[in-house]
């Protein structure tokens, strides 16, 4: 009896281990998984510290002591590495939010998983909501915050993004995010990019571009689509302006657009009308003036450039005018060609052309009396690329500055 009494004992201490280990195993798991739910809360009071950029107050976001207890020794992937965490966040805030806090450029496969520059900025801006001092890293708390943006109210949410986008900006890497996970600096697409270069953009009305793709004749419509998003500070798809054009009967024949195409797109974007000068005006029409071009140009004002035959094409094409910039004693315009293909350049091993080292074989540079050889037509916009508007959307909701309005909004 006794030994049986044992033998139960025994078994029964033994079941309890099996059912109490596996539970303080898993205490930490079930905790962090509580705390998932558990919400940070920006505060529209003045209970709390704010922090200024660019001149301007922005309320802060308060997050539980319990949650910051918790993670505080974890650490993670941090920039300039892959990891699938970063796949799964960069996922989440694309899919789920309405602000471009990650974008197209960065989801593609070749950077998904690569922690680039602009989520860096964007984590960075987020601890300064936050009130944290840390480095910048995927670590627990940090993927805590970024599950938890797409539950603020949308105001703080733009906040956030008003901020990430001042600072992209100020540090010049607002724009494309290449194949390489280096930024560009600057809003690019091309025509010949596999993402879009079989996109159907075909003319109905003349049979020999009855089939064409966007590969084909797309240049007017990627380089309204680079100014575009330039001034949007986002990147568009350039597959819904080709769309536009084909449905809207703008689609013509060797250009694919012509140079009033770009007003009409200026239009749809809410943008201001650009001007267009012409190398050899007719009646009514005003003449390019290069000393004019350049100078706008060198002060963040972007241009489209309508050449011909020539050094930069066989037929007709469309490039953006991104800067002009001074090179071993040259001057040269940063030229956006949404053509990759720089055996097509004529001049490219002459001192009339460069390469600005970017790392986009459609980045090149090339002196104002080269363009201006086969150059048509200047379309120009004049307004500063680099503007941005720095405001704060949650004191504007609440109506009161800050500092002075009551209560809080969980």
């Amino acid at each position: 009896m006794k030994k049986q009494v044992w033998k139960f004992a025994l078994l029964f201490c033994f079941s309890c281990a099996v059912w109490i280990l596996p539970t303080q195993a898993n205490a930490q798991d079930e905790l962090l998984s509580l705390l998932a739910d558990v919400r940070v809360t920006p505060i529209f009071s003045g209970d709390t510290n704010t922090f200024t950029e660019a001149g301007t107050e922005f309320y802060a976001i308060q997050v539980p002591k319990l949650v910051q207890t918790t993670y505080a020794d974890q650490e993670g992937p941090r920039p300039g590495e892959r990891n699938e965490l970063v796949e799964t966040v960069k996922t989440l805030l694309y899919q789920q939010t309405s602000q471009e806090f990650v974008s197209y450029s960065q989801m593609r496969p070749e950077v998904v998983d690569y922690f680039d520059d602009h989520l860096e900025t964007l984590i960075a801006v987020l601890y300064d909501f936050c009130g944290l001092e840390k480095d910048v890293q995927l670590d627990g708390l940090t993927v805590y915050l970024l599950r938890q943006m797409p539950q603020l109210p949308e105001e703080m949410l733009q906040d956030i993004y008003t901020v990430y986008k001042n600072r992209m900006i100020g540090a010049g890497i607002d724009g494309t995010v290449l194949r390489s996970g280096q930024s560009l600096g600057l809003y690019y697409f091309a025509q010949t990019d596999p993402d879009w270069a079989t996109y159907p953009f075909p003319n109905a009305a003349y049979e020999p571009e009855a089939d064409d793709n966007m590969r084909n004749r797309s240049c007017g419509v990627m380089s309204m689509t680079m100014v575009a998003s330039s001034y949007l500070h986002r990147e568009l798809d350039p597959t819904e302006l080709a769309d536009y054009a084909v449905e809207n009967g703008y689609r013509i024949a060797a250009s694919g657009v012509d140079d009033t195409f770009m007003q009409v797109a200026a239009s749809l974007y809410g943008l201001p009308q650009p001007d267009i000068y012409y190398q050899t005006p007719e009646t009514g029409q005003e003449a390019i003036d290069w000393d004019y071009v350049r100078e706008r140009v060198s002060n963040n004002a972007l241009a489209i450039v309508h050449v011909y035959t020539g050094n930069f094409t066989s037929a007709q094409h469309y490039m953006v005018l991104e800067d002009y910039i001074e090179k071993d004693g040259t001057g040269y315009f940063l030229i956006a060609d949404p053509y990759q293909l720089r055996s097509r350049y004529s001049s490219w091993d002459t001192d009339a052309m460069a390469d600005p080292e970017m790392g986009d074989d459609g980045m090149i540079l090339a002196t104002p009396e080269l363009v201006a050889q086969t150059c048509s037509a200047v379309i120009l916009f004049e307004e500063d690329k680099t503007a941005w508007d720095v405001s704060c959307s949650s004191k504007a909701n609440t109506g009161l500055p800050l500092g002075e309005a009551e209560g809080g909004n969980a």
